[in-house]
């Protein structure tokens, strides 16, 4: 038995037919094709697929075959997701529609040549003398993150959220050289905050 076990290994690892099921491949190389497509454009928009909405897309194609087949199962698509070397998954992170606007690529870079050009008109070179301040609201309550699939290229997806919520505003700072920053400051919602 250890023998013919042995043969059948040798066989079916040089492309012969393997006696041991996995020569039915549930979608077609163009129904993985438009798969794939799929995942992408939810991407690009912003949005990200959840993992029902993947397995949902894949369950229609396979219905309008012609005959209909039957829908793959779930544990079926958690192998065939793991496989597929261009797709991931990654949990979206929540901001609100003003801050997925801002943060571009080309809004950064110029941000930073802005910097620059501060800091040579000022004179500024050492970096103790550069701290960066900035205020972040905290949100009490706030939509939950979803894990979606995506390009393996991407590893965060910010999505955007409703501005409907309490938060509480914290000030922070951080220094250039790595010194301890400042405490942070922490404003409550509907607290008189007094001027000294």
């Amino acid at each position: 038995m250890a023998f013919n076990r042995r043969q059948k290994r040798v066989r079916n690892s040089l492309g012969s037919f393997n006696t041991h099921g996995g020569n039915n491949k549930i979608l077609s190389a163009s129904q993985e094709d438009a798969i794939l497509s799929y995942c992408y454009d939810q991407w690009e928009q912003g949005l990200g697929a959840t993992k029902r909405m993947v397995f949902q897309a894949i369950t229609f194609l396979k219905n309008h075959e012609s005959p209909p087949k039957d829908a793959p199962s779930w544990s079926w698509f958690g192998r065939w997701l793991k496989e597929v070397p261009t797709l991931h998954t990654v949990h979206t992170k929540p901001i609100t529609y003003e801050r997925v606007e801002s943060h571009t690529e080309k809004n950064i870079e110029e941000w930073f040549e802005e910097l620059r050009e501060v800091q040579a008109k000022y004179g500024i070179v050492k970096p103790k003398r550069v701290m960066n301040i900035d205020e972040s609201g905290a949100r009490i309550a706030c939509p939950r993150s979803e894990e979606v699939v995506v390009p393996i290229a991407c590893k965060e997806l910010y999505t955007p959220s409703p501005k409907n919520w309490q938060s509480l505003t914290i000030i922070k700072t951080v220094y250039t050289d790595g010194r301890p920053p400042l405490p942070p400051f922490i404003i409550c919602p509907r607290q008189q905050i007094q001027e000294n």
